[in-house]
């Protein structure tokens, strides 16, 4: 059988998805490009000129505009490829992610890499995809997933070591996206209930003692003050 023919992305290809996610692009260059231009240079200018006169704005831009190369080398990738290699991708971040701890710190923050011509990248988003990668690969291979203790312990780790070197990164939003990741496809990879309920119990409970941290310790952390500005916004 030839290569073309056993590729499956094509046939499950969503269209709408991918529609979505541009929308979502572009929305996040225009949130990042009026949050970062320089109102001194003119208030008035139209959002294009915004875009084109903001650093990080014209960089997402360019991204964006350079995605559909991406998206077309990836969908043309078979299944099978991801099935066999996620287990080294995996490894592969976790190693970038311990080498980034060492790296220079942005605001306390040590996650991003330097690639030269004053670019970065954070091995914290790959995380998340490798993540989904491991997670499908170890439900797939099994007829419950989290049926067993030993079969628990090994699908919350595939979460839990990227997300606790994140973590040691200071970077917190990562590490909740990765947590949300987890959680929505242990959900609809048909765990159990009963672990499901533990899992939101812990979380609810670790959410609820960040907060309480907060109003009690008077912490200028600004992550912290950016999430308890929703419960007091004075």
């Amino acid at each position: 059988m030839m290569l073309s023919e056993d590729r499956r992305t094509k046939p499950h290809f969503d269209i709408f998805l991918l529609v979505l996610m541009y929308l979502m692009m572009i929305i996040g260059v225009i949130f990042i490009s009026v949050a970062t231009f320089d109102p001194d240079i003119s208030a008035e200018v139209p959002l294009l000129n915004r875009i084109l006169n903001s650093n990080s704005g014209s960089w997402q831009a360019i991204f964006v505009v350079a995605s559909p190369a991406a998206v077309w080398f990836i969908v043309s990738i078979p299944y099978e490829h991801f099935r066999s290699y996620s287990r080294l991708y995996y490894y592969g971040v976790i190693i970038l992610l311990i080498v980034v701890l060492g790296a220079s710190s942005i605001r306390s923050v040590s996650a991003w890499l330097s690639i030269g011509l004053g670019r970065m990248i954070q091995p914290a988003e790959f995380a998340k995809i490798t993540i989904i990668l491991m997670l499908a690969r170890t439900m797939a291979n099994t007829t419950k997933p989290m049926g067993t203790f030993t079969d628990a312990v090994r699908t919350i780790a595939i979460f839990a070591i990227p997300a606790g070197i994140t973590l040691m990164q200071n970077e917190l939003g990562s590490v909740i996206v990765m947590a949300v990741i987890f959680y929505l496809m242990i959900f609809f990879g048909g765990t159990d209930w009963k672990w499901l309920m533990f899992l939101f119990v812990i979380a609810a409970i670790a959410i609820g003692t960040i907060f309480i941290y907060g109003l009690i310790s008077g912490s200028e952390n600004f992550r912290l003050q950016r999430v308890l500005s929703f419960v007091d916004p004075s």
